[in-house]
Parts: structure tokens; sequence; C-alpha cells
């Protein structure tokens, strides 16, 4: 919604209309009979309505036309009926130059989405390929019955399957369509150790390794939606770590709790970044300056997870010193902690 009375026309001249947040428009300005007269605009500019009221529309860059109706300008012509308690003005360029904030902000949010389309795309095809050649290998290996390396090409099989479904999974979380799933006691060790175990082989593609150290044998409660913990953590860790680096995991039982903690060496997170480190949309100075491929949605998925479905926390720690690789590139050892109730 918009400070002001907005209505947006598609090309099929389905529509919208919403009131305003801050103005509404009285009764009078926003029945059916003048609604059917906005939605007849179709020119983008300033037009005037009935009882000399002006109207702007702006084409937004899907194709939709936004209007903003019934509004009393002051450098504009003379409004001819006023209504009770409707008597707020503005000039033409603070209109236009809200509009164009709107439009700016629909541009990002496309740029945005398409972005993460592509990235998409690109973790399908990989996935994708991984599955079919792994097959046709362990077809081959099975024909010279060498069982024993058509083992491991079945293995890498049934990782990649499962990191196309946690990919999945963590998409419909994004868009918000994950089931209701029935909450029960969830084995924590035995979730972390299988998502560990499908980054395995797409570490090693990238030269880079995970690993798991420690053991639990208590059992959080909760929706059965664990494994996007540490998927979101060790996803991160593996596109920001250096090449040759790795991407520890430890799994600790204390009292009634258990933490999963996830260390790798990654860009500098400022201090001012720390607190907003798990908001939807961050990424911090350090981490664009990479210009590796990100929305900011992984760790806010983590941290939305661990606290509303579990009950848990999560937090991060950096190594005040950097460490040099590579290019002479400096990276931190940064670890997240995870902490869940357990019994």
């Amino acid at each position: 919604m918009y400070p002001l009375a907005s209505l947006v026309r598609d090309s099929f001249g389905r529509f919208t209309f919403r009131n305003g947040i801050l103005h509404a428009l009285p009764v009078e300005l926003c029945d059916a009979p003048r609604i059917g007269a906005y939605c007849r605009v179709d020119q983008a500019g300033w037009s005037v309505s009935e009882f000399g009221y002006h109207v702007y529309a702006q084409f937004l860059p899907r194709g939709e036309l936004i209007i903003f109706p019934a509004l009393i300008l002051i450098d504009g012509s003379k409004v001819l009926k006023k209504f009770y308690n409707y008597s707020v003005s503005f000039k033409k360029i603070q209109i236009e130059k809200m509009v164009e904030g709107i439009i700016e902000n629909y541009r990002n949010v496309q740029m945005t989405a398409l972005r993460g389309q592509g990235i998409l795309i690109h973790d399908l095809r990989a996935l994708s390929d991984s599955i079919y050649h792994s097959a046709v290998e362990a077809s081959s290996l099975n024909d010279q019955k060498n069982y024993h390396e058509c083992k491991k090409r079945i293995e890498n099989i049934l990782a990649s399957q499962g990191m196309l479904q946690m990919r999945a999974d963590a998409l419909d979380f994004v868009g918000n369509a994950l089931p209701n799933s029935v909450e029960d006691y969830v084995p924590v060790f035995k979730k972390v150790d299988k998502v560990v175990r499908c980054f395995k082989s797409r570490a090693a593609g990238r030269r880079k390794s995970v690993n798991l150290y420690g053991n639990s044998y208590k059992r959080t409660w909760g929706a059965a939606i664990l494994e996007l913990v540490p998927y979101g953590l060790i996803d991160n860790g593996l596109k920001y770590c250096p090449e040759e680096g790795r991407v520890d995991v430890q799994v600790r039982d204390e009292l009634d709790k258990t933490i999963v903690s996830v260390s790798s060496f990654g860009p500098k997170i400022e201090e001012s970044e720390k607190s907003r480190i798990f908001t939807e949309g961050m990424r911090g100075v350090s981490a664009i300056s990479t210009n590796l491929p990100g929305e900011g949605i992984g760790l806010y998925m983590v941290e939305k997870i661990t606290r509303e479905t579990f009950g848990g926390s999560v937090s991060v720690y950096q190594e005040e010193t950097p460490v040099l690789f590579g290019d002479s590139t400096a990276y931190f050892q940064t670890t997240f902690e995870v902490v869940l109730p357990s019994w």
C-alpha cells in the first residue's frame, strides 16, 4: 500500500484499488463509478477527472499502469467540488518524485528476482549434471563389475538428490510455501550428518571441504525442516571461504541443549552489521565486495527456522585478526553457533 490512494491496472484490464494509508479518499471519490473512470485512464502523465481533481499515471516496469487519482494540487487547476475532511494538497513535483521512487523500487525488486532465478537455474543445472554423469559412470562401472566405485557414484547421486531437495525446500521457505509439517522429536546429529554428506562432493568440486566433528545423542522438538539450518550455514561458508578452504561443523550436547557450530574463513563482518546479519536481504559490505551472488536470504532463513520452529537461537563470532590467502585477500575465522533446546 502507498501513502495515497492508488489503482494498478494490467494489460488485460484487471485492476486493484487500494486506499491511501495516510490520506484516504472520501467515499464520494472512490465509489464504483469513480473507480470505473480511473480505470479508463490509459496514458502516462497528468489528467483531470470529475470535479476538477487531478490524476497522475505511470507505467511500471512490467507493463502495469499505476494511477494516483483525486489529487489536489497546489500548482494545478482549482478543484470544483470539495468534500468534508479531504483537503490535503501537493505540488506536482512531489507526486512525480514519489512515483519515480515507486518505479525504481519495482525495478530493484525485479532485478533481484532475476538474479535469484539465475542463481537457481545455475544450481539446478549443476546438480542435474552431477546426477546424470554419476548415473552414467555407475552404469558403466556396474557393467565392469567394479562395484566399489559403482557404489561411490550411487552415493554421489543420492547426495546430489539431497542437495536438490534442500535447495527446493529453501526456495519454498522463502516463498512461505513450506507445508505445515507435523512436529516431532528430531535427532540433531543425524540431520546435520545428512547435510554434511550431501555437501561433500559439491565442496570437493570447488576444491574445498566440509568436515563433521563431535556427536550428539539428543533430539530437539519441531517440524521436519531442521536440515535447512545446517544447509544455510554450510552453503554460506562454502561460498565465501577461499579455495582449498574448509568448513568445519561440530555438534555437541550440553545439559538441556544441543549446539551446532559451523566455522570457516570468510569476509569481515563490520561491528555495525553483526546485529543485522540475520535480517532478510542483509549482506555485509565485505560480502558484497566479493562479487559473489547472494540475496541475503540464507542466514535469515537459518535464524527464522531456529527461533520460530525450534525455539532456539543463533549467533555469530568472528576473530579480529585477518589471515591472508591466495592473492593476499584478508579472511577472518567466522563461527556461527546454533543452540537448540533438546532432550
